[in-house]
């Protein structure tokens, strides 16, 4: 009785994560993984590994159909770091996640995120005012609040499409 093929894209496979993500995942019966790098130094790893990469911005409306349009499911651990523009980062992030939802309409899309957006007010408290208001959850990196935001749009994302 044959199996279908997924066909699972990993986005942010360039990353610690995604890297294992994709070599573990290269290795189970019934599934092809698409890793997804914006460039080619960042998939030299994954290429040396055997592994077809493919290339460009997911945050690029033109050209992400080719990236994962054709996958079952996509794996989101892509995150543009707010810490050089945080604006810029915050409307490419939103892209990228708008992107998916437009060009695999009918792929499940599953967000990684990071256990340090909950943070821990007993070790990390931050002081009343910090970022403006209180911070219950003790969130201290620029990281952490990225992955923070791409959570709520994600879930803003999942509920319109």
């Amino acid at each position: 009785r044959g199996c279908a093929v997924t066909r699972i894209a990993v986005l942010g496979a360039n990353g610690q994560v995604g890297a294992e993500l994709c070599l573990l995942l290269a290795r189970q019966p019934g599934v092809t993984v698409v890793p997804v790098c914006r460039t080619r130094l960042g998939s030299a790893y994954l290429r040396s590994m055997g592994l077809a990469v493919r290339h460009g911005s997911p945050a690029d409306a033109a050209v992400a159909p080719a990236l994962f349009g054709d996958c079952d499911v996509v794996a989101n651990l892509a995150l543009v770091s707010t810490l050089r523009d945080p604006a810029a980062a915050r409307a490419t992030n939103a892209a990228l996640l708008a992107n998916v939802a437009a060009a695999a309409p009918g792929a499940r899309h599953v967000y990684f995120s990071t256990m340090s957006v909950y943070g821990d007010p007993e070790v990390h408290p931050q002081p009343e005012g910090y970022w403006g208001h209180v911070n219950p959850v003790g969130i201290r990196s620029c990281y952490d609040e990225g992955k923070r935001c791409a959570e709520t749009l994600f879930f803003d994302y999942h509920r319109q499409h």
